[in-house]
């Protein structure tokens, strides 16, 4: 994970022209904060994870709100940290066990049939985040960093088939499995590899179906 820390620190950097200190963390209040160091030449950055998956848009906002806290650019971020919002996980003493399905079980029956039991991580069910007027929506997020697979809490209802759970589950762990592979210069999640042996999941393309014609009711729950 140092890799991507460092990648990421260097997207930053180049755009800010100056030494960058990247830190990754955790913390479920403060995502993004930053100081400046060694008589304002050295910039000290601290990001929540869910920065990885940043693209080109929140790259150019987050360098902009460090130089300047332009509004713009803070709505930019905002809107990115909202789409992660139920994916950072909760703090319970069962955080696994839902109201209808027990993520642990489900992770350690998969782990069993399909990884032999090599895939090492926590599995929680996220924080319920009311939102208005959703346009996008995770359905799951791992974190190498913490070794952390978080699952959206809209999966937890009756309505929603078991190997629907089970698959996005299975893409998650699959993760840690596959790991990130450098195409071109950039770190990508979901290489050839990873598309290849998603597709081994037995029920892929109907869960696949059912994400499809199901996104829209996901999105209001």
């Amino acid at each position: 994970m140092s890799e991507l820390r460092d990648m990421l620190a260097e997207r930053l950097g180049r755009r800010l022209g100056r030494p960058l200190r990247l830190t990754i963390h955790d913390n479920r209040k403060v995502m993004l904060s930053f100081r400046y160091l060694a008589e304002g030449r050295l910039l000290s950055l601290r990001l929540h994870h869910m920065f990885f998956a940043a693209r080109a848009r929140e790259i150019g906002a987050i360098t902009r709100f460090v130089r300047s806290k332009d509004p713009a650019s803070r709505r930019t971020v905002e809107a990115f940290i909202s789409r992660y919002g139920h994916l950072i996980g909760v703090k319970l003493p069962e955080p696994a066990r839902g109201v209808v399905y027990d993520l642990e079980r489900i992770f350690r029956r998969l782990n069993r049939r399909f990884f032999r039991n090599r895939v090492q991580a926590r599995i929680l069910w996220g924080r319920r985040v009311h939102r208005e007027r959703r346009r996008t929506i995770r359905l799951g997020y791992y974190c190498d960093t913490d070794k952390k697979i978080v699952i959206n809490p809209a999966l937890d209802r009756r309505s929603v088939p078991r190997y629907v759970v089970e698959w996005i589950v299975f893409h998650e762990m699959l993760h840690q499995v596959v790991g990130f592979i450098r195409i071109r210069g950039m770190f990508v999640a979901h290489s050839p590899e990873f598309r290849r042996r998603e597709q081994s999941f037995p029920r892929f393309e109907e869960a696949s179906r059912w994400e499809s014609r199901n996104l829209s009711r996901l999105l209001r729950a």
